[in-house]
């Protein structure tokens, strides 16, 4: 959501020169603690509002209305020089990602590729974009593996990804459009 946020706070600036937005990337879950307690007047999500933050935004006398504005989609990327895995189904990627699993390298999911490690990397557990894939591809929300790397910054994931070839992470697609130049030039 970082990037809608950042161009429409552009063009409200644009529009009215005197008015300073200031937009903060912290993933869902962080915006959402700091809206729910009032710090901040509009909080983008990747995902509604759960019953919790609903129950803190009347603790804090927090007003809101909902609105969809996007819907997040996923972006599910290995490292360039990965010539064997050119597309995964979503039971693949449930037997990568599940909390219970088992898989540790690439010949665990496919017999064909090679018995070299998985490097995972993905959101933290504060971003709606974890919350939305592990509910879509896990199927229940918290059903994920722990042992990858985490992060907040989609720069890391991507940096992270590019520099290992048996890599493999998800972030939102908005961010892969935003930085399409990077694979261009073969730099993810």
């Amino acid at each position: 959501m970082f990037p809608i946020s950042q161009a429409v706070a552009e063009a409200f600036q644009k529009a009215h020169s005197r008015v300073r937005i200031p937009v903060k990337q912290t993933g869902t879950g962080g915006g959402f603690r700091q809206f729910t307690r009032g710090d901040c007047d509009i909080n983008n999500a990747s995902r509604p509002i759960k019953g919790k933050e609903i129950a803190a935004c009347k603790e804090h006398g927090v007003e809101y209305i909902e609105l969809k504005v996007a819907i997040d989609g996923l972006s599910v990327m290995v490292n360039p020089a990965n010539t064997f895995c050119d597309r995964l189904s979503i039971a693949q990627l449930r037997q990568i990602w599940s909390q219970d699993s088992k898989v540790k390298t690439w010949k665990d999911v496919n017999s064909a590729w090679p018995d070299e490690p998985i490097v995972l990397y993905g959101p933290d557990t504060a971003s709606g974009t974890f919350d939305y894939f592990t509910e879509e591809v896990c199927g229940e929300t918290g059903n994920s593996r722990s042992d990858y790397t985490a992060s907040t910054d989609d720069n890391v994931l991507v940096k992270g990804i590019a520099g290992d070839r048996y890599s493999l992470g998800y972030f939102g697609y908005a961010y892969y459009i935003e930085h399409q130049n990077f694979r261009k030039h073969n730099q993810w």
